[in-house]
């Protein structure tokens, strides 16, 4: 995209608190690998929760992700296919079926170009072959069930050849599961490796020629998705409000936690005259939030976690955003961190900040011109 952050920085947005935590350096660790030129990534996420019982509605979403710089106003995606593999905490809304859509929806921004039945293959010979074909790393995360997701275009709307629309911001499609028993960090559901390039594919289009990337231009590392502790998974999670510098804005980002997945701890803090002051996380060593901003990554950590009836919310920001940044390339993910070191993250999520700004204004922030 042609417009840039001129100014970034991260910020504390200051919120009511029950219970409080320390500051340290911020976390501005990175494992993934985000898609450079002429790459695509797929990214797989799920609101599973680690000590989510059994017998709730998961949903798991798979998006596109391409890189810096993507002119998604002329980009046209075209079609593809995704396997998908699971543990067995988890079982797809179809499961056995060699061809019921019914667990499977397409995006809203492309439901219009993909057929409403095109083929979703969760039968047992097809999810028993690719099981069995796993690679030994693939192995270790001791899936055993299979659903493949066909991407097949409605050619009364366009073609593979002449593609379709590009909206990073929503999801390919989502599949419904049901937990079957307690989920825990060891349940994943993920794209199997060793089908990347072959049955797991992805292709564009300039208009009139569908052109496959190989495997070597499909970044996978985020195509595994874990239940997480901490969820921040659309955009209502995102609020702005003017920045302290003219024509800035901040863009404030707020995580949850279950209290099933991480109890906080909530150890009583008192004035000197004996009088309740508030409450300490005695478990909770930081929250905070990391945003890559046009593939450049950064990361503030809040001071503050305020209950809700099943966890506890906190939020951090995104300070000094000028108005020619809010058509950039934004995403965020919060986290926090234990006392023993241990740290969690949330999902990564695309966040369009015109779209935040625009609602900010609905809701009577002074608009940046």
């Amino acid at each position: 995209m042609s417009k840039k952050i001129l100014s970034i920085a991260l910020a504390v947005v200051m919120l009511f608190s029950v219970m409080a935590c320390t500051v340290g350096a911020a976390n501005t660790t990175v494992t993934t690998t985000f898609p450079g030129a002429n790459q695509v990534g797929f990214r797989v996420v799920t609101d599973a929760y680690v000590g989510q019982p059994a017998g709730e509605e998961v949903t798991v979403k798979v998006y596109w992700v391409h890189p810096v710089g993507t002119d998604y106003s002329s980009f046209l995606q075209s079609i593809g296919n995704v396997v998908l593999c699971y543990t067995d905490a988890f079982a797809f809304a179809t499961e056995g079926a060699t061809n019921d859509a019914s667990g499977r929806t397409w995006g809203s921004a492309y439901e219009a170009y993909l057929k409403p039945a095109a083929v979703t293959n969760a039968g047992d010979t097809y999810s028993n072959s690719v099981i069995n074909k796993l690679s030994t790393a693939d192995q270790a995360y001791g899936w055993d069930r299979t659903v493949l997701v066909q991407l097949t275009v409605d050619t009364s709307v366009t073609t593979a050849a002449k593609g379709f629309a590009l909206d990073p911001d929503c999801e390919i499609f989502s599949l419904s599961f049901t937990t079957n028993r307690e989920v825990t960090a060891d349940d994943t559901i993920g794209i199997p490796s060793h089908l990347v390039g072959s049955t797991v594919s992805a292709s564009y289009s300039n208009g009139s020629k569908q052109t496959k990337w190989t495997a070597a231009n499909i970044v996978t590392s985020e195509a595994i998705a874990a239940p997480v502790v901490v969820a921040n998974s659309d955009t209502a999670t995102a609020k702005m409000r003017p920045g302290t510098a003219d024509g800035t804005v901040d863009l404030g980002i707020t995580g949850t936690v279950n209290e099933v997945s991480f109890n906080p701890g909530k150890t009583p803090v008192y004035h000197g005259n004996g009088d309740l002051a508030g409450h300490k996380a005695a478990n909770l060593a930081n929250v905070g939030v990391q945003a890559r901003v046009n593939g450049t990554v950064a990361a503030a950590e809040g001071t503050c976690v305020y209950a809700t009836d099943d966890g506890f919310n906190y939020r951090a920001a995104i300070a000094g955003i000028d108005a020619d940044g809010l058509g950039a390339q934004i995403e965020v993910r919060t986290y926090i961190t234990d006392v023993n070191g241990n740290t969690y993250f949330s999902n990564w999520m695309f966040i369009d900040a015109t779209t935040v700004h625009d609602n900010a204004v609905g809701n009577g922030m002074t608009g940046i011109a």
